[in-house]
């Protein structure tokens, strides 16, 4: 995780498709992306990422399991008093 989000940080130049990338993964949530999403948005707190999260939360949403690996995701923006940061 501490070298995906070194990378993420190093190449700033490729932000868009890192977004991009992260943002395909939430279609189809395998093993560790949950893990991957949340740890490195916790650090980097990109506005795209966390737009699409919440549009994925809107109604209507069919399948429960993936809205609760959603919300856990989500969850990663949030700072000590609850409040949501983006960059």
């Amino acid at each position: 995780m501490e070298h995906a989000l070194s990378v993420l940080v190093r190449y700033v130049s490729k932000r868009n498709e890192f977004e991009a990338e992260l943002i395909s993964l939430l279609d189809s949530v395998k093993e560790g992306v949950v893990e991957l999403v949340s740890f490195t948005m916790h650090e980097l707190r990109w506005n795209a990422v966390h737009e699409e999260l919440q549009r994925r939360l809107s109604p209507p949403g069919d399948n429960i399991s993936y809205r609760r690996l959603y919300e856990a995701m989500l969850d990663s923006f949030l700072i000590p008093g609850g409040i949501a940061t983006c960059i």
